[in-house]
């Protein structure tokens, strides 16, 4: 078969497991790919014996083509035996997408054989949706949200300042303890972040080189804890704790049992993601400057929904007629102020899903153009303009998906609480975090792809259908080791807090470690999530167009084939090594 372009903005229609090879005798692979046990075109030039160059415009019943990338003109033909439909061959399509640039992008081509273009790929497959701005919509929707809610801090905010400043301070007695000076715990707070930062860079030379090492400790680690969890809760005649605590060690041991066999598959594609973020740098500082402003924006907040709280209750003061005491209490003056609280909220959980989306899809782009396109010039960059102004209705799109069911529980937990509630609570929790998994894959796809929300959620629920255990394995495995970073650069941080707050003789050394333990880790976090967006970018990669990686990359790609052999060698993964089809 062979897919047409992208002419109404939708992506190719899916067969089954398009995302690897089909099943045995189940005909011709999707995206250029062998059938199952036929030979696959090597990725060297010249061509290997036994294959031939053929022209462009030629088509072959028996041969299978596969057009590779950048190729300037011409694609390798392997001979193979057997009667089966042309494979699809891969050619960059190129368009504006509304920003005055070109791209370059793995868009599965109708086989015309048209000229190559070497075009950058930081405007990755803008056309998919025949350029410009995609799901504007729910942009349009999410600048006006902002409107309203600096429209409410005009309103009520002013009140809120007036009645503050109306109260009087509260007394003191002057036997308060000694205040720490503020520059001490700025110094020291400043001091943990660049601990995390320093820490974060030298971790990913760690993960590079001793990551499958650190899984295999971790899990073990996670089943020894439960069991002497175990033990010390019998010991202390805590017998259903103890049973509980030692039936999480059973199911940890089992996990650690079935998944072991995939850590090298996931070492290795945490490999390649460090590479490509330590080749690219620039998604770590575009996350750090995000959080200054979510941090910014939680300020902001803060202030409008307290404005809104306080406009929403009204004081009632009441006179005892016997004792003459005077008692002062709020009560709810208005619903529909209580309403404008809800709203508060989900701009909150919105605004803060977004700027996360915003450094998601900058960092899935810079590791798509470093697969896709190697040696181009500040992928960063591109890849971060994109993300702030034609991709972001797509964020905008997924953020709120998310922030409502948020939202949702934060109403229901207001409420009421009762079993029922309960409940309801305990499943839109577990919405809440399959919907934040799916959108982390949907939104690496629309990266590379450049499509809108929809489209690149079909090509993950594809996907999913395919490898969805695959692909939840290698994030709890990679998320294990970037968590187990993170966790040590707060205690880092936390040992020089404590040696800190005991030269400069603070009172509450314990908390000052505490603080800066908070600090590093969360730092240290900032920059592991960019390696998971990383990891995310590859899997998706590999999983939807090896053949390119195995062109551009081929030491990278060889190392993840290496370790995908042993597991998932017939599962469907796409994995090629020395011309054969693994």
């Amino acid at each position: 078969m062979a897919y047409q372009p992208y002419n109404d903005g939708q992506p190719p229609p899916y067969h089954a497991n398009p995302y690897g090879q089909p099943e045995y005798g189940g005909g011709a692979a999707q995206y250029g790919q062998a059938v199952y046990g036929q030979q696959q075109p090597s990725y060297a030039s010249p061509p290997p014996e036994g294959m031939q160059r053929q022209p462009q415009q030629q088509y072959y019943d028996q041969p299978t083509t596969v057009m590779l990338h950048g190729s300037a003109d011409a694609e390798f033909a392997a001979p193979v035996q057997g009667s089966y439909a042309p494979q699809a061959n891969y050619a960059p399509k190129y368009e504006a997408d509304g920003t005055g640039e070109s791209f370059v992008g793995a868009v599965p081509g109708d086989g015309s054989g048209g000229p190559h273009k070497r075009m950058e790929f930081e405007q990755v497959q803008a056309a998919a949706n025949n350029g410009g701005y995609r799901d504007i919509g729910f942009l349009v929707a999410f600048v006006l949200h902002l409107v309203v809610m600096i429209i409410l801090a005009g309103v009520h905010g002013p009140k809120l300042v007036r009645d503050m400043h109306d109260d009087p301070p509260a007394p003191t007695t002057g036997d308060e303890p000694r205040e720490t000076s503020d520059g001490t715990m700025i110094g020291l707070l400043v001091v943990s972040a660049v601990i995390g930062v320093v820490f974060s860079i030298g971790w990913l030379s760690v993960m590079q080189r001793f990551a499958d090492r650190i899984i295999h400790l971790c899990l073990l680690a996670n089943v020894g804890l439960a069991v002497l969890g175990g033990i010390l809760a019998l010991a202390y005649g805590q017998i259903l704790m103890g049973v509980v605590y030692l039936l999480m060690a059973g199911l940890m041991g089992l996990y650690y049992y079935f998944v072991r066999a995939r850590i090298p598959f996931a070492t290795a594609i945490l490999h390649s993601s460090v590479q490509a973020i330590k080749e690219n740098s620039g998604p770590v500082w575009v996350i750090y400057g995000l959080a200054l402003v979510q941090i910014a924006w939680l300020a902001l907040w803060a202030f409008i929904f307290t404005a809104v709280y306080h406009a929403a209750q009204r004081v009632v003061t009441e006179v005892d007629p016997v004792t003459g005491n005077v008692y002062q209490y709020r009560v709810n003056n208005s619903s529909g102020l209580q309403f404008l609280q809800a709203y508060c909220v989900l701009s909150l959980y919105w605004t803060c899903e977004t700027l996360r989306g915003i450094g998601h899809v900058t960092t899935a782009g810079v590791v798509a153009s470093w697969w896709f396109t190697p040696g181009s010039p500040a992928p960063t960059k591109s890849s971060l303009k994109r993300a702030s102004t034609t991709s972001l209705g797509t964020i905008c799109f997924a953020g709120l998906l998310v922030a409502l069911v948020q939202t949702t529980r934060w109403v229901l937990q207001q409420a009421r609480r009762d079993a029922l509630r309960e409940i309801v609570d305990c499943l839109l929790s577990w919405i809440e975090r399959a919907l934040k998994f799916f959108n982390f894959f949907a939104l690496a796809t629309c990266a590379i792809y450049g499509d809108d929300f929809m489209a690149g959620a079909r090509r993950t629920g594809e996907l999913f259908k395919a490898q969805l255990f695959t692909a939840l394995i290698n994030d709890d495995l990679s998320e294990t080791v970037l968590l187990a970073g993170a966790f040590l650069s707060g205690i880092c941080a936390g040992i020089v807090g404590a040696i800190w707050a005991s030269v400069a003789s603070i009172e509450g050394w314990v908390v000052c470690a505490v603080l800066s333990f908070i600090v590093g880790f969360l730092v240290a976090l900032l920059s592991m999530g960019v390696i998971r967006s990383a990891v995310t970018t590859t899997f998706v990669a590999w999983a939807a167009d090896p053949a390119v990686l195995a062109q551009n990359r081929p030491v990278e790609f060889q190392r993840i084939v290496d370790a995908a052999q042993p597991k998932y060698a017939g599962q469907g993964l796409a994995a090629y090594s020395g011309g054969q089809r693994v």
